[in-house]
């Protein structure tokens, strides 16, 4: 499919989900401005609220993503993708209009930066995102990635953006869609002023 096609196929599945989430950003190869597009990416922080159907409120919050995604499959707006099938609480898969769309639901303890630039990729980027310099990677010797969070020495660096998360590794800033040329970085390399996100939002 081309992206033009994948992008506004995805621009209204994110209108549909809006209600229950907080800030989202499309990702994989729609972000990357690739010509061709063979599923939408999208990674989500959910809103919280009361369940459904609750006749008291005992004070319990749950991700409001899991009704709304429900809703919207027995609307017959999308459907889960039975091919690979997938509806976990982190993780769903979907198909809308001939575009299977990867739903990735961040929870602690992972962080809004490291899941987006994993799934941004492309592929070969996102694996040296978890690999250590010295295998070839681009983390530094003191850092892992866990959980779908940044560790350094255990303890955990807030990432709540791709931004944070590439000066915490002593990376420059690399556009999306430069990621898949991109070599590592020089010596005392300074992170460039970040371009804004595309397809990102917050909701209130």
């Amino acid at each position: 499919m081309n992206r033009f096609q994948a992008q506004r196929i995805m621009d209204a599945f994110v209108l549909c989900v809006c209600p229950a989430v907080q800030t989202f950003l499309v990702c994989g190869s729609i972000r990357r401005q690739a010509p061709t597009v063979n599923d939408g990416e999208l990674v989500v922080i959910p809103k919280f609220g009361p369940p459904a159907n609750r006749l008291f409120d005992n004070g319990e919050q749950v991700s409001l993503i899991e009704a709304r995604v429900e809703r919207l499959v027995a609307e017959g707006y999308c459907r889960f993708d039975t091919k690979t099938p997938r509806n976990g609480s982190r993780y769903k898969r979907l198909v809308k209009d001939g575009l299977a769309i990867d739903l990735f639901i961040v929870l602690p303890p992972a962080e809004f930066g490291v899941i987006t630039a994993l799934r941004t990729g492309p592929a070969h980027f996102s694996r040296q995102l978890v690999t250590p310099r010295e295998a070839g990677g681009f983390l530094p010797l003191d850092c892992r990635i866990h959980d779908g969070q940044l560790l350094r020495r255990g303890q955990l660096v807030p990432t709540p953006s791709e931004r944070e998360l590439f000066e915490a590794l002593g990376m420059p800033w690399i556009d999306p869609e430069n990621r898949g040329t991109y070599a590592p970085f020089s010596k005392g390399a300074r992170p460039a002023a970040a371009r804004p996100a595309f397809g990102r939002g917050v909701f209130h």
